[in-house]
């Protein structure tokens, strides 16, 4: 296992096409992942970014969303099992960004239990400091809607527990 102590690791998880790849280019202020258009994943299980912001050494690793059309669907029905196992195999895990499409109002069972298995691994008190929700496609401007996110942001609180997360640790963008 490389030695990342250095630097502030964080992983990206969430649905197919929910904007994971984006978000870790936007972070990294690079194209370092690619960018899928369509229903199919662009990403494998995992892979790392690296890049610099605000003086800080950061790596990010972009996951495999859930629901995964690319290949046969059975091959990637426990794609979250796999994932969840690389916070096993990699202890240097600073921080969480679960990634949700705004317009996108499935967030059922498996959600759920990404979440029961994250509270197995890391606990209920490391789970709530390491744990950041981000909203993307949430359309500011005209088509803004504040009601809207505060209903996402309470069904969102009501999903994951508010022991875990509360509205200050979600963040909603374009």
């Amino acid at each position: 296992m490389k030695d990342y102590k250095n630097k502030i690791n964080i992983i990206m998880i969430g649905h197919t096409g929910a904007g994971k790849s984006q978000l870790g280019n936007s972070i990294l202020q690079s194209e370092v992942f690619k960018v899928g258009h369509g229903f199919d994943s662009e990403s494998t299980i995992k892979k790392d970014g690296f890049g610099t912001l605000n003086n800080l050494d950061l790596r990010i690793i972009d996951t495999r969303g859930f629901s995964d059309t690319k290949e046969n669907e059975k091959e990637h029905k426990d794609d979250w099992k796999k994932i969840a196992e690389l916070f096993v195999d990699d202890l240097s895990i600073d921080g969480i960004i679960f990634v949700f499409n705004f317009t996108d109002k499935k967030k059922g069972q498996e959600y759920k239990n990404l979440i029961q298995k994250l509270k197995e691994l890391f606990g209920t008190e490391i789970l709530k400091q390491r744990l950041k929700i981000v909203f993307t496609n949430a359309k500011y401007g005209i088509e803004y809607e504040q009601e809207m996110e505060e209903i996402q942001a309470n069904q969102m609180i009501n999903l994951i527990g508010s022991d875990i997360i509360g509205r200050n640790d979600m963040i909603f963008v374009n």
